[in-house]
């Protein structure tokens, strides 16, 4: 399936962990596409080539290209995360497992237990430098700092 007039596609694509799935409307004359195609969960731009090559729209027809996925969302449920490393303001390495006391029913006693935080303590480092709230650097980070 080819296309080879001048027509405007309107695509959208949504790349899950098992199946990518692709919609395209030609604003011209309404015609739609659907197509599915296994995902490539190394390679995300080949499961959007996947999907293009199975609608048989022409890239150069393509005006508006709409995208989404679950791939960030299934790494996080999943826990396959890339190690990483927090550098945050001195004295506050630990604000993101802290949280804040912000709960629906702040006094219930029954809280919902929290889930692990997305960077270990062992990973998160501490760094003497500050920023203030309308973003004006109040003590910049030496190179020092930085290297230590």
């Amino acid at each position: 399936m080819s296309d080879n007039n001048k027509s405007t596609w309107k695509v959208g694509i949504d790349i899950g962990g098992t199946f990518t799935d692709v919609l395209a409307i030609n604003s011209a004359d309404g015609e739609v596409r659907t197509a599915k195609v296994s995902s490539q969960a190394d390679d995300p731009i080949a499961s959007i080539v996947s999907a293009y090559e199975a609608i048989g729209v022409e890239w150069a027809t393509v005006s508006d290209l709409m995208h989404g996925t679950t791939m960030a969302t299934n790494a996080i449920v999943e826990g396959n995360l890339a190690p990483v490393v927090l550098v945050a303001t001195e004295g506050f390495r630990d604000t993101i497992e802290i949280g804040r006391q912000n709960r629906r029913e702040l006094y219930r006693l029954q809280v919902t237990p929290k889930l692990p935080p997305l960077v270990p303590e062992h990973r998160r480092i501490e760094a003497i430098e500050r920023i203030g709230p309308e973003g004006q650097v109040l003590k910049p980070l030496s190179e020092a700092e930085a290297r230590r």
